[in-house]
């Protein structure tokens, strides 16, 4: 089976960003913006890996 670096990046990125938002909702209330930002990085980058896969 073929690595898939791209798959591998993407899936620690979406750790990051959940333990982020996790930090500031707790901390400093602020996570609205970095959310859909991240949210829409995250829907870009299933849609690149899903097209490369084909």
């Amino acid at each position: 089976m073929k690595e898939n670096v791209v798959q591998d990046k993407s899936f620690d990125f979406a750790v990051r960003i959940v333990n982020l938002y996790k930090h500031l909702s707790q901390e400093k209330k602020e996570f609205e913006s970095i959310f859909y930002d991240a949210d829409e990085l995250c829907r870009l980058l299933f849609t690149i890996i899903k097209s490369s896969t084909e």
